[in-house]
């Protein structure tokens, strides 16, 4: 399948910042298919992202293709198809990966298994950022630096750990080189997992 410049929008904050827009972004790169980055109508009463709305009331409205909530997202329009517009890391990176050729489970049991491992890498994600946000998760980072260097610590010294042992079992399971999930095909789990662990 050919896929057209301006097909794909990762809809994200701008600037310099890795987040949870990058397995998108690694995916769409191992597959050669051209993306744009865009942070356009994210924010406000106007724009897509309820969580930016600013009240109840305005995130009553209907606003985009689909409602959304929170970034990242993607937003999808095939020449001749219907557009798609949803939000979520996995949600997206299973939709990339059902519709770029190559990148979906051969079985329900690779599927499974890529839920699996894809789940779990994103709750470590979760929990990690977590870890430098104690006091509260939606202000930044320097305004909790202090107990952020606390919980972060306690956080590396245990169960990260723990999260890293269950992970390297997986890959091991799965055998060097090979996908994680298993099958001949790399899937959206191991794009996943591999930007977990280089967060």
């Amino acid at each position: 399948a050919t896929f057209q410049k301006g097909e794909w929008t990762i809809l994200y904050h701008s600037g310099a910042l890795r987040g949870r827009n990058e397995p998108m972004k690694l995916l769409f790169e191992d597959a050669q298919v051209p993306y744009t980055c865009s942070d356009e109508k994210l924010y406000g009463p106007e724009g897509w992202m309820d969580a930016f709305a600013g009240s109840p009331e305005n995130a009553k409205k209907e606003r985009g293709v689909y409602p959304l909530f929170f970034p990242p997202a993607v937003w999808h329009k095939p020449p001749g198809g219907e557009e798609v517009m949803i939000n979520q890391v996995f949600s997206v990176m299973q939709y990339i990966g059902d519709t770029l050729p190559g990148y979906a489970p051969g079985s329900v049991v690779e599927r499974a298994r890529m839920s699996h491992i894809a789940m779990n890498a994103l709750d470590l994600w979760g929990e990690g950022r977590n870890s430098f946000h104690p006091v509260d998760l939606s202000a930044s980072y320097s305004t909790q630096k202090d107990e952020a260097l606390v919980s972060s610590k306690k956080f590396a010294a245990g169960r990260l750990l723990i999260w890293l042992e269950f992970f390297e079992k997986l890959v091991k399971r799965a055998g060097e080189g090979k996908p994680v999930a298993g099958g001949a095909n790399v899937t959206m789990a191991d794009f996943v997992l591999l930007q977990v662990l280089l967060a």
